[in-house]
């Protein structure tokens, strides 16, 4: 399956990252969590129909689901010829219209394909690590489709699924969305896993012990330069998705 490697290494950071709630490096991640989300979600919820005005009790099926954990321990267990045949997202869809009652609400997130790239965390990241002595296999661009379904990060490819599978007042968009960084050390407070993941996907071993040790150093001292020791605004761009049950 596409990026099997990529979807693998994001898991292990989940899965080696500080457990305990009481870690600063948890409270931070936490936090800065809340901060870039909390508009596109609240922006979710108002695309639902959602909001204080709702004067009627209903049903909410909550099904978070991040960075493909499923799908990434499966590749580990299962035949990649197997794996081909499935279609994980689509199956979501199903179990989606199986338990939603008729004409029900279903609304998610994804990030656009152009997430993290102009004007987002990738291009920061990217003048570190060409500021190396070597070059790493980083891809250019960056996916953002991990699970190999490109339709899934595009408004039109979403909308496309989501007729197929028969869901209707299906309604798309995509916002833009600022994230301010205070610092260069403030950058890498916020990405210090991604960055561990790229290094643990893209390095080969002997880069990693020649140079990963120092990597964080250079990192900051880059971007300080960068951005003449200033703060500066991220950008990020996700895709916002409601439609119905069909009756």
């Amino acid at each position: 399956m596409a990026h099997a490697k990529a979807q693998d290494e994001l898991q292990k950071r989940y899965e080696d990252g500080p457990q305990s709630l009481d870690d600063p490096e948890v409270e931070h991640m936490i936090s800065q969590a809340d901060e870039m989300m909390e508009k596109p979600a609240r922006m979710l919820i108002a695309q639902a129909g959602l909001g204080r005005s709702n004067t009627t009790g209903f049903n909410l099926l909550d099904h978070g689901c991040g960075t493909g954990l499923i799908a990434s321990c499966l590749q580990g267990v299962i035949q990649p010829s197997v794996l081909s045949s499935q279609a994980l997202i689509e199956s979501f869809l199903r179990d989606t219209l199986r338990i939603i009652r008729p004409i029900g609400l279903v609304a998610f997130s994804v990030p656009h394909a152009s997430n993290g790239h102009d004007g987002g965390w990738v291009p920061d990241l990217r003048s570190a690590l060409e500021s190396l002595p070597f070059q790493t296999s980083f891809p250019d661009p960056m996916p953002v489709a991990l699970h190999g379904k490109p339709e899934w990060v595009e408004p039109e490819g979403i909308e496309a699924e989501l007729v197929r599978h028969g869901f209707v007042h299906i309604k798309v968009e995509t916002v833009d969305l600022i994230h301010p960084v205070v610092s260069a050390g403030g950058f890498l407070a916020s990405f210090w896993m991604m960055i561990k993941w790229i290094i643990n996907t893209y390095w080969t071993v002997e880069q990693k012990e020649q140079y990963e040790d120092g990597f964080n150093k250079i990192l900051v001292e880059n971007l300080q330069i960068k951005h003449g020791g200033n703060g500066w605004d991220l950008k990020s761009t996700a895709i916002l998705v409601t439609a119905r049950t069909p009756q």
